[in-house]
C-alpha cells in the first residue's frame, strides 16, 4: 500500500474509489495508461472527437479540407478488444471516435497538453502504483 496526496485528494494505490477515478481521469489519464501499457505491452487508446470547424471569436473558419482531432481520454486495449482505465472494462463506444495511439503522439505531449509536463515523475510514480489495483478491476 501506498498513500499519496495529490492537491487536496488523498489516494491509496489498493484502492481504486472516487479519489482515484478523479485524479486518473480529470488529466492523469495518460500517465495510468502509459503505466497499464508499460505493465501490459497492450496498446495505448485515444478516444476524443472531431472538430470540424475553428472559431476565432465570432468567426468560424470552416476545415474544408481536414479535420482536426482532439483527445479526451487515453486508455489500453486488452487483446479481446475491450478498453481498460481507472474505471475498469469497458467495449468501445459506437459513434465514439477511438484510434490506437501513433507514435508521434508521445506521453510527454499529453502531459504537456494537460499542463503536467513540468513534473511528469509525480504522475508517473502514482500511475504504477495503482497497476496492480486496476489490472484486478476486469474481473477475470
Amino acid at each position: 500500500m501506498a498513500e499519496f496526496t495529490v492537491g487536496d485528494l488523498t489516494v491509496d494505490s489498493d484502492q481504486v474509489d472516487e479519489h482515484a477515478a478523479k485524479l486518473f481521469s480529470s488529466g492523469w489519464c495518460w500517465a495510468l495508461a502509459e503505466a497499464l501499457h508499460l505493465a501490459t505491452g497492450w496498446p495505448v487508446v485515444i478516444q476524443g472527437y472531431t472538430i470540424s470547424a475553428l472559431r476565432f471569436g465570432s468567426y468560424e473558419v470552416p476545415m474544408d479540407m481536414a479535420q482536426v482531432y482532439s483527445w479526451s481520454h487515453v486508455l489500453v486495449q486488452r487483446p479481446d478488444g475491450k478498453l481498460l482505465d481507472v474505471f475498469g472494462l469497458s467495449d468501445p463506444i459506437e459513434g465514439n471516435h477511438t484510434l490506437q495511439a501513433d507514435v508521434d503522439l508521445s506521453f510527454e505531449r499529453m502531459a504537456e497538453m494537460c499542463d503536467d509536463d513540468k513534473d511528469m515523475e509525480t504522475p508517473r510514480t502514482i500511475a504504477k502504483a495503482f497497476v496492480p489495483a486496476v489490472l484486478e478491476l476486469q474481473g477475470d
